[in-house]
């Protein structure tokens, strides 16, 4: 089974949706948990970037539903060592 890692730009734009869509991407998609404390944060501050990311991964559950696609997070953040994202 083929394995994906992607960050906040493949997220931002659509790509990865668009290329489930074609039957291009089929497996696991990794998402790292800092990508989605990006997004997070960009949302929080009213950025539509941060929203389209988020907006990204809510499509590609409907994927997961359906045992197209396997979505899994990963990874930690420690933020008691680094200031939030700016």
């Amino acid at each position: 089974m083929d394995k994906y890692v992607v960050d906040t730009s493949v997220l931002i734009d659509g790509r990865v949706t668009q290329l489930v869509e074609k039957g291009e991407v089929r497996g696991t998609i990794f998402v790292p948990n800092v990508v989605l404390y990006e997004l997070e944060n960009q949302a929080n501050k009213g950025k539509e970037t941060g929203f389209s990311g988020l907006y990204e991964l809510q499509k590609l559950q409907e994927y997961v539903k359906k045992n197209i696609i396997r979505v899994v997070f990963v990874g930690e953040i420690d933020l008691s060592k680094s200031s939030t994202l700016k």
